[in-house]
């Protein structure tokens, strides 16, 4: 399973909301770009974008944040393919 097939896609931030996704166009947010396939993390008025720490894929963050349970292999590692081509992707 990749993590793009997990992680839902939008094109803009609610106010107020903790969201986590997949930036699915361009778009704007307060003068601040954010591209196309970005990673934004919004929570409490902060915003993350492509600088998303491990911590957001602990069990007590999946549910709210992607609303679905990531396959595990039996030592609590969550199971995703790899998505880029370097070498020290993790």
């Amino acid at each position: 399973m990749k993590l793009t097939n997990i992680i839902p896609k939008q094109s803009s931030i609610i106010d107020g909301k903790t969201q986590f996704f997949i930036a699915a166009n361009d778009f704007d947010y307060n003068g601040l770009p954010i591209l196309k396939d970005s990673i934004v993390y919004y929570y409490s008025g902060n915003i993350k974008v492509n600088l998303i720490g491990f911590g957001i894929f602990q069990d007590s963050n999946v549910p709210e944040l992607i609303a679905e349970k990531l396959p595990e292999d039996g030592h609590r590692n969550y199971i995703v393919e790899k998505g880029g081509l370097c070498n020290y992707e993790i």
